[in-house]
Formats: C-alpha cells, sequence, structure tokens
C-alpha cells in the first residue's frame, strides 16, 4: 500500500502559477486529448484541493518529460516495486524512466523490464527530505559505463508550482503524499540479470558507441509526440507516422514548428541548441529501419526471463492486468502482429555477435539452432568501440 497518502494540510505545494486559460496552454500540448471530451487540463489554485479521481494534481514537467495519463505497466510497476507515489518523483526522476522505455523501444527492440532499469539505477533521496520531489533515480556505478549517457538538468526552477489537475486512475499510488519517501531495501537491491541479456547489452553497447545520448533519445520521442510511460498496446518501433494512435495527438498539424520544439528542449534539457537532440547518422530508429523484422526476430530468440511477474496496475483505471501480461524480464512483441510474447533462453546457451551494417543498406541475418546457439549479424550502427 501506498505510504502518506493522508488528506493534505495544503502545504505541500506551493500555489499554482497555471491559473489562467492563457498558462494553461503548455500543458495542453502535452496532455492527450479525450476521448470523451472530458477537460484534460483544469486550472490550479492557491492551495491543492484534490478530488479523486477526477480532479487529480499532475506536474507540468512530468508531462513535458514523457508522462502522460493513462500510465503504462512499467511505470506502475516501478511505484509499486520502490513504495513510491507519483509526486515523490523529481522531474529528472520522470525523464530518467521516459527515456528507458524508449530506448528499449525505438532503439534496442525489447519492451522496458523492470529488472533491466534495476540493473542500471537504484533509488536515491533527495536532501532534506521532501515530501514531493523526495527522491530520484541514479546509474548504478559499475553498469555507467554500458548504459548510453544522459545528462539532465541539474535543476528544475520553480516546477512544484507548475500544478494543474487532471484525471487520473483511482490509484493511492497517484495522490498526493504526505510524507517524504521511505527507504527500502528495495531502493539499493541488486539484480542479476542473466544470460538472456546478453543482446539487450551489446546492441545498447552498440548504439553507444555510435554516439546515442539520453537528450537524443528525448528529442526523437518528443519529435514524434510520443509519451513513453503511456499506456498502449504497441512498441514504439511500430509507429507509422503522424496519424499514429501512439502519439498524443494525431495529425501533422500538432507537429512541432522549430521554435516551439527548441523551447522544450531548452526548458526541459536546458540546452541553447536542438543539435545535441538530434539522432546520429549511424544510429537508426527501429521504426525506420528496414531491418526492423530481422531485429525484432533476434531480440525475441534471444532475451527472456521466466520468473513469476509483478502484480501491478495499468495506471489508467485501477484494474490489474498481471494475469494476462508479462511483466519481468525482457518482454517483446511479435515483429509483425503486435502479439505479446517472451521466449526462454536456457541459461548456458551462448550468443556471439557479428556486429557489420552499411549505413545505408544494413545487412543482418540470424541463425538460430535447436539448443538456442545463435549467430548473427546486426544492429543499426557501423562497428562496436571499447569504451570505458
Amino acid at each position: 500500500m501506498a505510504r502518506g497518502s493522508a488528506p493534505l494540510d495544503g502545504s505541500v505545494l506551493p500555489p499554482s502559477r497555471i491559473v489562467s486559460e492563457r498558462q494553461a496552454g503548455l500543458p495542453r500540448r502535452f496532455m492527450p486529448e479525450s476521448a470523451t471530451s472530458r477537460e484534460v487540463v483544469v486550472l490550479g489554485e492557491g492551495r491543492p484541493a484534490p478530488h479523486y479521481p477526477g480532479r487529480s494534481v499532475f506536474f507540468l514537467s512530468f508531462a513535458m518529460a514523457g508522462l502522460v495519463p493513462p500510465f503504462s505497466s512499467f511505470f506502475m510497476d516501478i511505484l509499486e516495486f520502490y513504495d513510491l507515489q507519483m509526486a515523490h518523483l523529481t522531474p529528472n526522476a520522470v525523464m530518467t524512466l521516459a527515456i528507458f522505455p524508449h530506448l528499449c523501444e525505438m532503439f534496442i527492440g525489447v519492451r522496458p523490464s523492470l529488472r533491466l532499469f534495476r540493473w542500471f539505477f537504484t533509488v536515491q533521496p533527495v536532501p532534506p527530505p521532501s515530501v514531493v520531489g523526495g527522491c530520484y533515480f541514479q546509474p548504478r556505478g559499475q553498469v555507467l559505463h554500458r548504459y548510453i549517457p544522459c545528462v539532465l538538468r541539474k535543476k528544475w526552477d520553480d516546477w512544484k508550482s507548475d500544478w494543474f489537475y487532471t484525471p487520473l486512475a483511482d490509484e493511492a499510488r497517484l495522490r498526493l503524499p504526505s510524507q517524504p519517501p521511505a527507504q527500502a531495501s528495495s531502493w539499493r537491491a541488486t539484480v542479476d540479470l542473466g544470460d538472456g541479456y546478453d543482446a539487450v547489452l551489446d546492441r545498447l553497447a552498440g548504439l553507444r558507441s555510435e554516439g546515442l545520448t539520453g537528450a537524443m533519445v528525448f528529442g526523437d520521442y518528443l519529435r514524434r509526440r510520443i509519451a513513453p510511460l503511456q499506456r498502449r498496446a504497441r512498441g514504439a518501433w511500430e509507429y507509422s507516422g503522424p496519424e499514429d494512435f501512439m502519439r498524443t495527438h494525431q495529425g501533422r498539424t500538432w507537429d512541432w514548428d522549430p521554435e516551439d520544439f527548441k523551447m522544450v528542449v531548452q526548458r526541459v534539457l536546458n540546452l541553447s541548441s536542438v543539435e545535441a537532440s538530434l539522432i546520429p547518422q549511424g544510429v537508426l530508429p527501429l521504426c525506420c529501419d528496414p531491418e526492423r523484422a530481422n531485429i525484432l526476430t533476434i531480440m525475441q530468440a534471444v532475451g527472456a526471463s521466466g520468473e513469476q511477474a509483478l502484480r501491478g496496475h495499468d495506471g489508467a483505471g485501477g484494474s490489474c492486468r498481471g494475469n494476462n501480461l508479462p511483466r519481468e524480464g525482457v518482454v517483446l512483441l511479435g515483429p509483425t502482429t503486435g502479439a505479446w510474447g517472451a521466449a526462454v533462453t536456457p541459461r548456458n546457451s551462448r550468443i556471439e555477435f557479428q556486429a557489420e551494417c552499411a549505413l545505408k543498406s544494413p545487412s543482418r541475418t540470424g541463425r538460430g539452432t535447436q539448443t538456442t546457439m545463435l549467430t548473427f549479424r546486426s544492429t543499426s550502427y557501423k562497428h562496436h568501440k571499447n569504451l570505458t
């Protein structure tokens, strides 16, 4: 059960700065349009007076970072596993959580998993203890060199004042807390990935060597208007263009113009130029990679976990989906049908990689035997480099 969800005294947040229709214009650029014509951005006020679930407190910085309702199972599992409430997170914590699933889906070819995230990150409290924005995610030192570089803002000025009301799921973890997050053993517990993740880590190493960064991953999902922490049935690799329903807003009229895009990049990443958010020439997002089907097939063949899944919620209607969706391990979708699937690889299997890719016409093939010995040529990058 979520901690600290007692009635509020109104002091956990400063007065809202989103109190006029003009000020509500920016959050409406990020919050998804309601299918029921219900207002999704209701103006804030001097004191938070939520009426759950239809009048829940939400933050502009969270929406800009890539968290919009209905929330994904991955996001809800994070809150559940670490015993957190949504407002315990800082904007940088949300950024870390949003970059991770888009990296997994659009560039690696797997669904995000709690296990893989835990292998890379630990939870850290914010000093001094804070009820709202009380923790963030920090890369584990021993595996920092195996993740893509992510340089986030050092400080989000006055972000706690940019709150408004919106309908959220009837979940205790989505309500404003009344106490700081309580540290638990799960915050820093180590996790063993096993051999099933070798393909994921090797592909990630190639992406890193080709120069992919967290800022570029953010720039990619911002341009496509994909919210990585929003619940959806299809992986980001299936993105088909401006009319795709995985976008928060459909149609070219909602595409960012250059000045607005620059403004968002500057506000979220504190960058004066959008150049740092551009994907390197040697990296192809899977949605436009002609070898996508081969990559997804390879990933499906080599990565898996057969352990018991966590019980979790979808973040949209409070319904438990743990009975019909895999939740731990490398979670994959079928490359053509979009059906859920997870292939199990014996722990003693070995995987050999030959990274060989021409930038314009990648060459990738996959061959597997009944003993799961697998040799393949893969990736959307030229070559691997050893980085420390």
